[in-house]
């Protein structure tokens, strides 16, 4: 996962990662994602910690690089992270944080464990924080102690 280049970048260093992902040689970088989908020429100069330095839609995003299958309203299963992940896919989310504002991370990996559908870890790319290993239900109710799980973003080749 890149870190992301600016504090509201998140989008922009997730998607760029999927594309990196499925195509190490990308042209894509954060401030020309953050050019297109903001309809600037501006954020890969100056502009990048002004203007530009601004919260994006991850769907257009990752649209945009080519790697949207779909996205949903809502959290993903264990057992559909799962099916992703062995298929060869990223996975991303959209964390809600209880104080306000947002933020997207990938899942890259999963380990299973215990008895339940929703036991086991998932291994969290972030932007911001860096990679770890979240139990699966403490990702989805409370990421980092105050973040929700709203949005899942199913990846695929171009």
């Amino acid at each position: 996962m890149e870190q992301q280049l600016h504090s509201r970048w998140c989008w922009a260093a997730v998607a760029v990662s999927v594309a990196r992902f499925y195509d190490a040689g990308t042209s894509w970088t954060q401030c020309r994602l953050a050019d297109m989908e903001l309809g600037r020429s501006d954020c890969c100069g100056a502009g990048g910690k002004g203007p530009c330095n601004v919260a994006g839609f991850l769907h257009t995003s990752l649209a945009r690089v080519g790697h949207l299958d779909y996205w949903t309203g809502a959290a993903a299963s264990f057992a559909t992270v799962r099916v992703e992940v062995d298929q060869g896919n990223p996975f991303c989310a959209r964390i809600a944080w209880n104080q306000g504002g947002a933020h997207f991370v990938a899942i890259f990996g999963y380990t299973e464990g215990g008895v339940t559908a929703d036991a086991g870890l998932v291994s969290v790319a972030d932007p911001w924080y860096g990679n770890s290993d979240v139990a699966y239900t403490e990702f989805r109710e409370r990421y980092r102690g105050s973040g929700t799980w709203t949005h899942s973003y199913i990846c695929q080749r171009e």
